[in-house]
């Protein structure tokens, strides 16, 4: 009986997952220099390939080469966007800017940053963990009333969060140190009802 052999476009697309395993492999187990080697290959590969892109942004952050992972960051979101399914790879978008976002509050490029987490927040509006980062850049710059508001955003998409009910506790030590009262004091109050029924006004403004 003769053996069929595949197509070579399926031995192509089968090679190319194969590798994007072993990538994935190798990002778990924190070989970021190993991760890189194989995320150039699936480059290689195939040039308008959304994982290799995305894996070697990856690594290149845990390496704290962060020009370069913007970089692949930028290339892989153009990739995406040339998917067939694109419409299933909305997580990884939000994530790929999540991760921009982040970078940029590190090299401390706050304008970037905003602007980034902004555009994100507008096309996916519940996204919780970007409220919260927005809320984070916002405090570093000493915006508490905006920190306040990011966050009151976050909460009304998910009123039970704890990391945001932390958050909202830190900015007001932040805002007492600085003015000597605290912020629901100075007639500044973010939180509805159904949020503020949800965390004890003690644990909000202790």
């Amino acid at each position: 009986m003769k053996v069929l052999s595949l197509p070579s476009n399926l031995k192509k697309l089968y090679t190319h997952w194969a590798n994007l395993q072993q990538v994935q492999k190798l990002y778990a187990n924190k070989d970021w220099y190993g991760c890189i080697e194989g995320s150039n290959k699936l480059i290689e590969q195939m040039r308008n390939d959304f994982f290799g892109f995305y894996y070697r942004g990856l690594a290149n952050v845990e390496l704290k080469q962060f020009d370069e992972a913007i970089s692949d960051f930028e290339v892989s979101l153009v990739n995406l966007e040339q998917n067939r399914f694109p419409a299933v790879m909305q997580d990884y978008k939000r994530d790929v800017n999540y991760r921009v976002t982040w970078v940029f509050r590190f090299q401390r490029k706050y304008s970037e940053a905003l602007e980034r987490i902004s555009s994100t927040l507008i096309e996916f509006p519940h996204y919780v963990g970007g409220h919260k980062l927005k809320a984070d850049i916002y405090e570093d710059l000493g915006e508490l009333e905006n920190s306040l508001s990011a966050i009151e955003a976050g909460l009304e998409s998910e009123p039970e969060n704890s990391e945001l009910s932390e958050n909202i506790s830190g900015v007001e030590e932040v805002f007492k140190f600085h003015f000597g009262s605290s912020i629901k004091s100075r007639g500044i109050s973010f939180l509805n009802v159904s949020i503020a029924s949800s965390i004890s006004s003690n644990e909000m403004f202790s």
